[in-house]
């Protein structure tokens, strides 16, 4: 894929749709993740954390999160999803996950987050470069804790992905919009490149995701430079690992 390319389905298919369901966004995401508020828990007090593609907001404020004792700021590319972190009082930049290297100092972070992030880049080089900012970022012995939606969303026990309970089954009357399919709520992916409806005040937004194959962040990470894998896990549809930064 193009540099242009990139450019175009993320600037139309994340960039712009965040940006314009933010407020709906927001108000459907207000629960943290029990592994998230778990990782949070676990850093020793006064830790500096960074949470890359922060959205409203939702793990910036430590009280409930977990991280009773820790500094935590966060990051994203939505203007809108920014000035609601802004209105709730959270400390938080306009950051590119693949720029974090740039906004950030190198080894200034005891922990990072990044959730729910790394499936809307659109290319395996943006996906790498992104890890390898927060790597750069990380001191040595920090940790990060990162999440990708997963391509297999029944866990290997047959339980359904909190995706599909919540999810009402519907059929989509395009098959394909810009060369990617559109994705079916409530039924199986058919790609891992693929997009996904969102539908806020009876419009239909289409958001782009990369859905991960089982194995594929764990290989991704081991081309990261300085970063050891601590845990890789499946959790409610979703891949995920905890790295520690090893060394420079």
């Amino acid at each position: 894929m193009s540099g242009s390319e990139w450019q175009r389905l993320e600037g139309q298919h994340v960039h712009r749709v965040y940006d314009a369901i933010a407020d709906h966004f927001s108000r459907t995401r207000h629960t943290p993740w029990p592994r998230v508020t778990s990782f949070l828990s676990s850093l020793p007090k006064a830790s500096l954390v960074l949470d890359v593609g922060c959205g409203n907001g939702k793990y910036l404020s430590s009280i409930g999160c977990g991280g009773e004792g820790v500094a935590i700021v966060g990051c994203d590319r939505s203007a809108q999803l920014l000035r609601i972190c802004a209105e709730r009082g959270f400390e938080s930049v306009r950051a590119d996950a693949v720029d974090v290297a740039h906004v950030f100092r190198a080894g200034v972070l005891d922990a990072c987050l990044c959730v729910a992030v790394l499936h809307h880049l659109a290319t395996k080089e943006r996906r790498l470069r992104a890890l390898r900012a927060i790597a750069r970022a990380l001191r040595v012995g920090g940790r990060a804790l990162v999440y990708v939606w997963a391509l297999e969303q029944t866990a290997e026990d047959g339980t359904r992905s909190h995706y599909w309970r919540r999810e009402k089954r519907e059929e989509e009357e395009e098959l394909t919009v810009d060369g990617l399919a559109v994705h079916a709520n409530g039924t199986p992916f058919v790609a891992q490149d693929v997009l996904v409806p969102f539908k806020s005040a009876g419009e239909r937004h289409l958001r782009f995701y990369h859905v991960f194959r089982a194995g594929e962040l764990e290989a991704l990470l081991a081309e990261v430079e300085g970063v050891t894998i601590e845990e890789a896990f499946f959790e409610s549809g979703n891949w995920a690992a905890i790295v520690r930064k090893t060394h420079e």
